[in-house]
Parts: structure tokens; sequence; C-alpha cells
């Protein structure tokens, strides 16, 4: 996974991980492109595969991937530390991914699990809404 590899290159540079975001991007934008739009709903690092020959992404895990029948969907579901604030609200869109893209962003930039001084999902629920 993104995260795996980036662990154990502990210097990848930020060239790598722009062209990581990029390609990540590009499939969220293959997703939200469909109509009703597919939101993936748990984009972790832990869900993205990098192809250590190439470079070339791929997201994976689309078990909790919803396609959206109505404008905004209505289950709590996710990785505590990569979830929207919205999605706890239980009233969302697509735009739950790009806030998750932004955690893997962090994850990979740092290479530290976000909101790892926590300990339980009551204590980042309470991070993240506040």
């Amino acid at each position: 996974s993104g995260f795996r590899y980036r662990k154990k290159h502990k210097h990848v540079d930020m060239k790598a991980i722009k062209n990581w975001a990029r390609q990540i991007l590009r499939g969220l934008h293959y997703l939200h492109s469909h109509n009703p739009p597919i939101i993936h709903r748990d984009l972790k690092c832990d869900n993205v595969f990098v192809n250590g020959n190439n470079g070339e992404i791929k997201i994976g895990d689309l078990g909790l991937a919803i396609v959206m029948q109505q404008p905004t969907a209505h289950s709590v579901i996710g990785t505590p530390e990569f979830m929207a604030p919205e999605l706890y609200d239980e009233e969302y869109n697509e735009l739950v991914d790009i806030y998750s893209f932004g955690m893997c962003m962090l994850e990979m930039v740092t290479c530290e699990y976000p909101y790892s001084e926590c300990k339980n999902p009551a204590q980042i629920y309470k991070k993240v809404t506040s």
C-alpha cells in the first residue's frame, strides 16, 4: 500500500508524492464523474496501492463504496482517522473522499497515521468535529 511503501522509503521525495496525489485525484475524479457519483467512503493509504516499478497508483478496496442515488448519503461508515466531519452527521456527498484524500497526503508527508495521539474513535471524533 502507499503507506507501507512510504515507511520503507523514508526519503521519498515530494515529486513522488505529488505524482501519487495526482493519480489518486484522477481515480477519485473517475468515480465521482459517474452519474450518479460513486463515493469510495474509505480512502486511506492502506487502500492505495503503488506499483513500485512504474510508480502507478491503484485505489483499492471499494467494499464500502456507494452509488449516490439521492443528493446525500446517510450511513456512518469508514475509518475514523480519515472520515470527514460530515460523515458523522450522516449527511454527506462525494466530497468526503476529498477530505480523506487530504488525510492520506498528511500521512504520506509526515509518515504518521493521522490522530495517532488519540486512544479511541470518540477522541478522534472530538478532534475532527472541533
